[in-house]
């Protein structure tokens, strides 16, 4: 039979692989969202029209490029759909 420390060392073990797997999986998700960005930016930069905007983004300060990314969220409260 299992004591109580036999127990609680398998629980520890378990979440443990649980926690692993969660951070392998946001790692994952990650560097998927990297090379998406990553190509979405290459194919801009292969058109005019994503040219001229990645121009314009690139002449815009700190503050006026955190106002326009703000401009683009929901509003408050809202589920987005």
């Amino acid at each position: 039979m299992f004591d109580w420390i036999q127990v609680a060392v398998l629980f520890l073990q378990l979440a443990n692989k649980i926690v692993d797997w969660k951070v392998q999986q946001d790692s994952f998700s990650a560097g998927q969202q990297d090379e998406v960005a990553r190509v979405a930016t290459e194919v801009l930069r292969k058109t005019e029209v994503g040219r001229a905007i990645l121009t314009r983004v690139g002449q815009l300060t700190d503050a006026q490029l955190d106002d326009e990314l703000r401009s683009l969220e929901p509003p408050t409260g809202s589920t987005g759909v």
